[in-house]
């Protein structure tokens, strides 16, 4: 589906960042947050560096930027990042669905929180 979008919008490493903005933009534009639309725009960050390699590094800065300045006091709100997985195992879903949405979307969290972690590292270094 996110290659589809990728294809769809354009996406090129001309214009990466105005794509993902504006794809991320429309994600949140009604202005509600939820774990969802989160866990949706880290499926698209991660398969914008897929499908373009050469920008991965760019497109964690942007999902970072984005997360922080868009989603951060939300997500602290909802006691931080370990909740996500609280909130998919309380799901009245089935609990197949869910577990395995869990299990994949995990690894993804994982992946771009350390790339925050990095970020946010070399960030205070280079100040």
């Amino acid at each position: 589906m996110y290659n589809v979008i990728c294809s769809k919008v354009g996406c090129t490493v001309h214009n990466v960042e105005k794509v993902f903005n504006g794809v991320a933009e429309n994600i949140f534009e009604d202005g509600l947050i939820n774990w969802g639309r989160i866990i949706a725009l880290l499926g698209f960050s991660v398969k914008v560096s897929q499908y373009l390699e050469d920008k991965s590094d760019q497109i964690v800065d942007l999902t970072v930027c984005f997360i922080v300045d868009k989603t951060g006091l939300w997500i602290q709100s909802k006691g931080g990042w370990k909740n996500v997985i609280v909130h998919f195992n309380s799901s009245s879903s089935s609990r197949d669905i869910v577990g395995w949405f869990v299990r994949h979307t995990t690894t993804t969290v994982a992946t771009i929180s350390l790339g925050i972690l990095v970020s946010c590292i070399n960030n205070l270094i280079h100040k």
